[in-house]
């Protein structure tokens, strides 16, 4: 993989699951829209600073962006409502099973009305989260990125492609469960398994058949495909916990994708359920105590700082960067503060001997994060956002 590569890459909503096999054809894991009505959402917008940063800088880009989306977390006990576009009793209610693998482990509870009909968007236009079966290909929004305002309500936040499937058996039900299982943990904020900073399998990947295969320009450029393969070096959720090639959030690519074909590491069949892994990391982070959601913040702000440091921001760029952050900060709905220190790396002396200033003026008082305190050092070299 190419440093100088141009990308608008990171943790971005939709994810490009090349991997769930049907009899002939590989269902791919959504960008394209293979001339069906539903296409892929857009990548998050970023403030016009972050924007040229990221023209500019692409590493520097990456880390904010894979930041930007680790935060993008539900609020521990939350009742996600969920409604359906489209789709039948039988697909519907095999979605609803599946939500009900992750919400087990975790502190959230998901809301889908009565069945077998379950709750209409036309109904709920408003929910959490809106489910299509439409086209080819399957993709979900991170987390929180499912409220997203610039996206109508009468689209979905997550699709599972079932067009052209035909009768489905056994085997394909269970593929098509695993998929949902994997699009619902996208929803629910959860990053995919083999780009965990611990593999290497962006170093296994032949990256002249990727593109090949997968570039279909101008929706699908080279940079929303590298943003489902490339290293989370920026993601601290990934940090804390083993690399898990038996993860339902796991690519299961055809050998030929990789270098030494069904001999790398990161070959795996299709996983069709939660690992143990996946279990253990629901559970964390969506624990069942305030404490714990602020340990584990505390925690991926420490995580976060280390990556956002090997490229520092200007004061303009880490101001921007604050107020992405902000907003983020009051959809978690949480009181710990999030205090980024890059100081290790600017040679900035002790936090509290650095000149700062408060940059809660960037916010718009009509952002649901109006309120939120935001400290910022003058010097770049730290950053305070939320507490008391």
């Amino acid at each position: 993989m190419q440093s100088s590569r141009r990308s608008l890459f990171g943790l971005i909503a939709i994810s490009l699951l090349l991997s769930h096999f049907w009899p002939g054809r590989a269902d791919a894991h959504s960008i394209a829209d293979n001339g069906g009505a539903q296409t892929s959402p857009e990548l998050r917008r970023l403030p016009p600073e972050l924007a040229e940063m990221e023209e500019a800088r692409p590493d520097a880009g990456l880390a904010v962006r894979g930041v930007l989306q680790s935060f993008s977390l539900w609020p521990i006990e939350s009742i996600l409502t969920v409604c359906f576009l489209d789709g039948d009793s039988r697909y519907k209610q095999l979605f609803v099973d599946a939500a009900k693998e992750w919400t087990q482990y975790a502190s959230l509870t998901i809301a889908f009305g009565n069945g077998p009909t379950y709750l209409s968007c036309s109904e709920k236009p408003d929910a959490s989260i809106r489910v299509s079966f439409s086209g080819t290909d399957s993709w979900s929004l991170v987390g929180t990125d499912s409220t997203r305002t610039d996206i109508p309500s009468t689209r979905p936040t997550l699709n599972i492609g079932i067009d052209n499937r035909g009768t489905l058996g056994e085997a394909d039900l269970k593929r098509l469960v695993s998929t949902m299982l994997h699009e619902i943990g996208h929803a629910l904020g959860l990053e995919h398994e083999h780009q965990s900073p611990q593999s290497k399998c962006q170093d296994e990947l032949n990256w002249s058949l990727i593109y090949g295969k997968f570039v279909k320009p101008p929706d699908i450029t080279r940079s929303v495909v590298e943003h489902n393969f490339v290293r989370l070096v920026a993601s601290p959720r990934l940090i804390q916990t083993d690399y898990d090639r038996q993860s339902i959030m796991h690519y299961s690519l055809a050998p030929d994708l990789f270098k030494n074909g069904s001999a790398a590491s990161c070959y795996v069949p299709q996983n069709l359920e939660l690992s143990r892994v996946d279990k253990q990391l629901i559970a964390l982070v969506y624990p069942k105590t305030e404490e714990e959601r602020d340990a584990f913040l505390r925690k991926s702000v420490t995580l976060a700082s280390a990556a956002l440091a090997p490229t520092p921001m200007s004061s303009g760029e880490l101001a921007s960067f604050a107020g992405e952050m902000t907003k983020i900060y009051g959809a978690l709905q949480t009181k710990v503060a999030l205090n980024f220190d890059f100081s290790f790396v600017t040679n900035a002396r002790d936090s509290g001997d650095v000149a700062s200033e408060n940059c809660s003026e960037i916010i718009s008082s009509s952002s649901p994060a109006s309120g939120v305190r935001c400290k910022i050092a003058l010097d770049a070299s730290y950053l305070s956002i939320g507490g008391d």
